[in-house]
């Protein structure tokens, strides 16, 4: 049976067209139960809103099942009056611009839900940045996530000339449904919830499931777009695709720190040579602790993107993630001390210890 709302027929933010500008994060923190961990949800979409929801620390999984709840109760075949269509109740015009592959297979479908919840993450991340603009400017005010729901269902313009959530009736409705229902979705401690997903592990970093299935190897065969680049440098097909993302995802590591090729002599066994390897500037040292606080590079940005890597190795295709003396592997999906690539690095060194940015390898 249906909410008390049942199923909000027009989310007017995909009537409107958007333009976000990227830009660094804010100091709210993370919501509870944030990134991918989610519980009470179909099993077969348990996954993907594990991967939606760890695309920003803003929107968690919880919130997208509330907001999926609220939108279509779950009906992938879900339509409205006015056109909306899918799980997530896109409007076509609007998803010509927003969808995205969710599952790999090379198309993004408004009427398949793997397509459509991760997209709804990935769009409701870019309503995130434009919300965080115009708190900058002062338009707005409020939480974040509510003016990003307020966003989705309203309108990102409506919510900017409103200076806050539009009290027209049903987006205030719409906003406190969602936050109400998060808590139905939010996994318990020690990981109960299913198949897949993530327990806690070291300090804010999520243990995740083994990838299945193997990769073919690859050539370098595209350059490093990354700022700090060398030269013509090339990297793999695979690694491209997920440094690109995660520029995307993450526009304020976006700095001459960030590179992926490089030579590493003092390493022989070095990923980067071989143009399968990145290095990602989150800082995370105790040398320079406000450093490590902010909200946008520090240390909870950094576990942020971390745990998001984790959750997508199987789509794209990820080896194993180091960062804060710690290291990921695809072959077991947990997080363990680092050994320093055999004793080579001082692991209690910042740069040693990957505390000063994430090392990411693709197979």
């Amino acid at each position: 049976m249906k909410g008390a709302l049942g199923v909000l027929a027009l989310p007017l933010a995909f009537v409107l067209p958007l333009a976000v500008l990227s830009g660094g994060g804010d100091s709210a923190a993370p919501k509870p139960g944030g990134g991918g961990d989610v519980s009470g949800v179909p099993t077969e979409y348990q996954a993907v809103l594990k991967r939606a929801g760890s695309i920003c620390p803003e929107v968690t999984a919880p919130a997208l099942a509330a907001q999926i709840e609220a939108e279509s109760n779950w009906d992938p075949a879900a339509t409205s009056p006015a056109g909306a269509q899918g799980i997530a109740q896109f409007m076509p015009g609007t998803w010509a611009s927003a969808g995205k592959d969710g599952d790999g297979d090379g198309r993004a479908d408004i009427s398949n839900p793997q397509d459509a919840i991760y997209s709804q993450g990935a769009y409701m991340c870019s309503l995130v940045e434009g919300v965080k603009k115009l708190q900058a400017s002062g338009s707005v005010s409020g939480e974040v996530l509510d003016l990003a729901l307020a966003a989705y269902n309203a309108g990102l313009g409506a919510v900017q000339s409103a200076g806050g959530i539009p009290q027209n009736g049903e987006t205030p409705a719409y906003v406190e449904r969602i936050k109400a229902a998060m808590a139905n979705y939010v996994q318990a401690p020690g990981g109960a919830g299913g198949p897949g997903v993530a327990g806690a592990s070291a300090g804010g970093l999520e243990d995740s499931s083994p990838v299945p299935g193997t990769f073919a190897p690859e050539a370098m065969s595209l350059p490093d777009p990354t700022p700090g680049a060398h030269g013509t440098a090339l990297i793999t097909p695979r690694m491209s695709t997920l440094i690109t993302d995660v520029m995307s995802n993450y526009p304020q590591i976006v700095q001459p720190a960030l590179y992926c090729w490089d030579a590493h002599p003092y390493n022989s066994a070095s990923d980067h040579p071989q143009g399968r390897a990145c290095d990602i500037p989150f800082y995370s040292c105790a040398a320079d602790p406000q450093r490590s606080a902010d909200p946008s590079t520090g240390t909870a940005a950094g576990n942020a993107a971390a745990n998001w890597m984790a959750a997508n190795a199987g789509y794209y295709g990820i080896h194993y993630i180091i960062w804060r003396g710690q290291e990921w592997d695809a072959s077991t999906g947990v997080w363990v001390p680092y050994d320093g690539a055999g004793g080579l690095y001082d692991t209690t060194d910042c740069s040693g210890g990957h505390y000063d940015h994430i090392h990411v390898s693709v197979f």
